[in-house]
């Protein structure tokens, strides 16, 4: 049985809700302010840092492979990016461990890759990692 991704929008006057449909099917959320829960399994991956240069070192990252890819799309709209998995950050990763292997459910806002540490298109900021049903 497969589950469907779960996906919030949050805005000062209106509770969550269910975000409208992205291309082929995938749900439409947008990048911060916009609080998201996303569910897929967490792991972690080793990326490669400076490929090519002499210097290549690894870096290893969380990442949440989400049960269904999402449509991200920038505030204003006119941005998209089509994404399956994600880099995760957070101010402080305590408790990922117990999670890792696991279907998770992150609550957060996403933001795109912008420096040579960000691995995929798409990140999220997490504020809260919670085992997923």
């Amino acid at each position: 049985m497969r589950l469907a991704i779960t996906v919030f929008c949050v805005s000062a006057a209106m509770p969550l809700l269910p975000t409208q449909a992205g291309a082929a099917g995938a749900r439409l959320v947008h990048f911060e302010p916009e609080l998201v829960q996303l569910t897929g399994k967490l792991g972690r991956k080793a990326f490669l840092v400076n490929p090519g240069s002499g210097r290549e070192s690894r870096e290893l990252h969380y990442v949440l492979s989400l049960d269904e890819p999402v449509t991200v799309a920038s505030e204003r709209g006119d941005t998209r990016v089509e994404a399956e998995e994600l880099q995760v950050a957070a101010s402080s990763e305590e408790g990922f461990e117990t999670l890792l292997g696991r279907r998770v459910r992150l609550t957060g806002t996403l933001f795109p890759g912008h420096t040579r540490h960000h691995f995929t298109g798409v990140m999220i900021f997490a504020r809260r990692a919670e085992q997923a049903r």
